[in-house]
């Protein structure tokens, strides 16, 4: 009965999380997206891994949302130093001026019906979010929204909103 019951509970709390806009910091944003899903995890900028993992190869590799022009503005996620990179759904990004759209945007992020305190921001497509409700975070960031990420591998219960507010900038 509560495996029926979870679901139904987590889509009536997420659906408060923001209606059109969101109030961050006494100002306005407007909703670019909105999900609810499951948090994986594909880089840590720490170096930590689970038992299982290897090392992280995406860390090395150019994000969907680096500039397509070599340079000082093209960087690894391990150069951003950062391990607040969240990727979303690579088709979102492949729209008509999907990047411009979304890349450097903030992600609000609730697990279980909580908000989690920490400035997560779009960075990355995912092709394998496009198939099942996922939004990829660094190990580091997933593991402090739930601290049995290692264990449970595909954290459930995850709701993001992509707002127009942009954390870092795009350059195409």
């Amino acid at each position: 009965m509560y495996k029926v019951l979870l679901p139904v509970l987590f889509s009536i709390i997420s659906a408060n999380f923001c209606s059109n806009k969101c109030k961050i910091d006494n100002k306005l944003a407007s909703i670019l997206h909105q999900e609810s899903g499951k948090g994986t995890y594909y880089y840590d900028s720490n170096s930590n891994t689970c038992i299982e993992d290897e090392v992280f190869p995406e860390g090395n590799g150019i994000t969907a949302c680096e500039s397509y022009t070599p340079g000082p503005n093209q960087k690894t996620i391990l150069e951003r130093n950062t391990n607040y990179i969240v990727a979303i759904n690579n088709d979102l990004l492949q729209e008509d001026n999907g990047r411009e759209k979304y890349c450097g945007k903030r992600v609000l992020v609730k697990y279980n019906g909580i908000s989690v305190d920490k400035t997560f921001f779009v960075w990355d497509g995912c092709q394998a979010c496009r198939f099942d409700s996922i939004i990829d975070f660094s190990l580091s960031a997933l593991l402090d929204i739930e601290s049995n990420t290692c264990f449970l591998g595909i954290v459930p219960g995850i709701y993001w909103t992509i707002i127009d507010e942009q954390v870092l900038e795009f350059v195409p």
